[in-house]
């Protein structure tokens, strides 16, 4: 078998006309080699791109502006790819970006068919050299003798970039315009020498101060007054348009409506109370009331809805007494007997009596007695 020949790397990699989506990339020819291959990426981490190459330098494009690239290059010393070069240093290289503006002013015609208007384009960016293509056909940077219209305008430099703009003369001259306008009954809208009072659609011609004719159309609305009515029930005190009411009646109050004209409104107000109650109970051990048992004594509140639909507040004043439990222990002789609560007892034993204390709760009493 016989060695290959080693590949040397291309020495000297080097980028050159770099523009915002192109830029050619350049080497030393390595004597002998049959191409080369290329690879670069948006910097610093993105995939490679890989391309091929018999000559020593290769224009990329497709590229994005103002965007950070790394490239290599490595040698092909045989055309199966078997026999190659190390890659290059990385190299890194920024598309320029296009950059370009365009600013423009305008003269307006000065009456009605003329054609002394102009425009002046400034471009300023890019690469310097520019071309101009107009939509009316015109090549140059600047127009002049327009007629009234819109104008656009497309520059294009030396690196393929482009701006756009568009620019419209107008005749100031002679002006027709809508003018929508609206006023409340018994109010007028006056233009040039013509008052109107009512709704309607009026042409007015005037004469601009160089002499041309002005023609405005006018829409007038008229808007009426208006009037509203509520029915209002409430507990207590009703806030309305910023005043608190406690009492039932009728009220009044004049804003201006959604039209800005007089909007008078009208309030028929019913006031309904809330209600409280205050009751005193006394219990033994517990209470129920409304649905809760209570076994201390205090001052509990139950708040619920009266008849009219408002709060009705109750507060129960409670005492609670506690029943009470004693053992009485008791010896008698023998035919003798032991009397309690109306019960005579005359053998050993234990008995039960329920007495009632002074506060009206149970006292039980266990007797325990010995004879």
């Amino acid at each position: 078998f016989t060695t290959l020949t080693p590949c040397t790397v291309p020495l000297n990699p080097i980028t050159t006309a770099i523009t915002p989506n192109s830029a050619t990339l350049t080497w030393d020819a390595i004597a002998g080699s049959w191409g080369y291959r290329v690879r670069y990426r948006t910097s610093p981490n993105g995939p490679w791109t890989f391309d091929t190459t018999n000559t020593n330098s290769i224009t990329i494009s497709g590229l994005s502006s103002t965007t950070a690239y790394q490239w290599k290059v490595k040698g092909l010393c045989d055309e199966a790819g078997t026999n190659t070069s190390p890659w290059t240093a990385t190299q890194s290289f920024t598309t320029i970006s296009c950059n370009m503006s365009l600013s423009a002013t305008s003269s307006d015609v000065s009456c009605n068919g003329g054609s002394d208007g102009s425009i002046d384009l400034t471009v300023t960016g890019g690469s310097g050299t520019y071309t101009y293509l107009w939509s009316d056909g015109s090549t140059t940077e600047d127009l002049s003798s327009l007629s009234a219209g819109s104008y656009s305008v497309t520059v294009t430099d030396s690196w393929g970039c482009t701006a756009s703009t568009s620019v419209t003369v107008t005749e100031s001259a002679v002006l027709a315009s809508t003018n929508s306008q609206s006023i409340c009954d018994g109010d007028s809208y006056t233009i040039g020498s013509s008052t109107y009072t009512s709704s309607g659609t009026y042409v007015d011609v005037l004469t601009t101060a160089n002499g041309c004719d002005s023609t405005i159309t006018t829409i007038l609305t008229v808007h009426v007054s208006t009037t509203s009515n509520s029915i209002v029930t409430a507990c207590d005190s009703y806030d309305w348009n910023g005043t608190t009411y406690t009492a039932s009646g009728t009220q009044t109050w004049v804003g201006t409506n959604v039209s800005g004209c007089d909007s008078t409104a009208t309030l028929v107000l019913t006031i309904t109370n809330s209600s409280t109650s205050t009751t005193s109970a006394t219990a033994c051990d517990s209470y129920d009331w409304n649905g809760t048992t209570y076994t201390s004594s205090g001052s509990y509140t139950y708040t619920t809805t009266n008849a009219v639909g408002c709060d009705s507040v109750a507060t129960l004043n409670l005492t609670i007494n506690t029943s009470v439990s004693v053992t009485n222990n008791q010896t008698v002789c023998y035919g003798g007997s032991y009397t309690i609560n109306g019960n005579t007892y005359t053998a050993t034993g234990t008995y039960t009596d329920v007495l009632t204390t002074a506060n009206g709760c149970d006292s039980t009493v266990t007797t325990n007695l010995t004879v």
